[in-house]
């Protein structure tokens, strides 16, 4: 596995304040100049408590994280489901910290990691863009804004079709 970026720390969170005692949670954080996220324990708050997370998620369910990043809402999601998480990451730059962080969480629940992005239309692929940030984040390209053409980085990705 090919790392664009190097790591930054591992985070290990006990679960014993979200009512499950003697259980643990890991994070790999990555070394990127522009990435701005919080503390582990922060964020893992954010989502529990503050999006209310615990009330909403419920033991046995299969979660869906579009946009799953570094695995910063698998993990949360994960912990409280301990059922399926299906989490997919267009980025390729990204895409490997996923991977790591569902793998160091699988005693958690069912990890299933995809580099694809999530669309409502059929296509074989989508065009994936930077915002700026070093591939750190982005998103589908629809339209390029022509002062910032040459500093886009586009990709193509397969598509993965979500269908009722």
């Amino acid at each position: 596995m090919q790392l664009d970026f190097g790591l930054k720390k591992c985070y290990r969170l006990t679960l014993e304040d979200y009512g499950y005692p003697g259980e643990i949670c890991y994070w790999l954080r990555m070394d990127h100049l522009k990435d701005g996220s919080p503390e582990w324990q922060v964020l893992f708050e954010y989502y529990m408590r503050q999006q209310h997370w615990d009330k909403w998620i419920k033991p046995g369910m299969t979660c869906i994280d579009i946009g799953g990043h570094s695995g910063d809402t698998a993990i949360p999601m994960a912990v409280l489901s301990r059922g399926t998480v299906l989490s997919s990451e267009p980025n390729p730059s990204i895409y490997p910290y996923l991977e790591m962080n569902c793998r160091m969480n699988q005693h958690l629940a069912r990890f299933v990691a995809v580099m694809d992005a999530v669309s409502s239309k059929d296509a074989d692929s989508v065009t994936f863009g930077d915002h700026q940030n070093m591939m750190c984040n982005g998103g589908i390209v629809t339209q390029v804004d022509p002062g910032t053409q040459e500093n886009v980085d586009k990709k193509q990705v397969p598509q993965l079709m979500l269908t009722p």
